[in-house]
């Protein structure tokens, strides 16, 4: 079962939007038209991914520049060395939904 949760056209190119997947943050990223969406919490320091800087297929943590796979959620640098849960994403008529189960439980959740 997938969750509706935005409109693609709401999620920028090269860019991020923050939602909510029930009571998770998720950040969506739109990378060429191809939407990938991570816990928007970032494992290392809490905090939101969707103000960080989106490169190459990965993203950028503004909180202490720690980066991670768009797509796979991998801690890719320091200071971060656990992975960000991912979600799989489908588009159906504009709209991008979410698979509500992550790819593995989020460090802070509890």
């Amino acid at each position: 079962m997938s969750i509706d949760v935005a409109a693609f056209a709401d999620v920028p190119e090269g860019g991020t939007l923050r939602v909510m997947l029930e009571e998770t943050p998720v950040c969506l990223i739109n990378l060429g038209g191809s939407v990938t969406a991570l816990h928007d919490t970032c494992t290392h320091a809490r905090a939101s991914l969707a103000e960080g800087y989106v490169d190459e297929g990965t993203i950028e943590c503004p909180r202490h520049g720690a980066r991670f796979d768009c797509a796979s959620g991998e801690a890719l640098t320091p200071p971060a060395s656990t992975p960000q849960p991912s979600f799989a994403v489908t588009i159906e008529n504009g709209r991008v939904h979410l698979d509500p189960t992550p790819s593995h439980p989020h460090p802070f959740d509890s």
